[in-house]
């Protein structure tokens, strides 16, 4: 993560049929629901303080 890579997705990669439900529910949400909808999934598992300017 330090290097900023974004790493593909295998080429035979498979998402759980529960998973694809989800991503398609929060795609039909508009931007706002969607950063809404994905606080509420990670607020529970608490957060860090980062310092971006550094």
């Amino acid at each position: 993560m330090d290097r900023s890579e974004i790493v593909p997705m295998p080429e035979n990669y498979a998402m759980e049929p529960n998973t694809a439900q989800y991503l398609t529910q929060l795609q039909a949400l508009n931007h706002s629901e969607q950063i809404t909808a994905l606080r509420g999934f990670v607020s529970p598992m608490g957060s860090e303080s980062t310092n971006l300017s550094a």
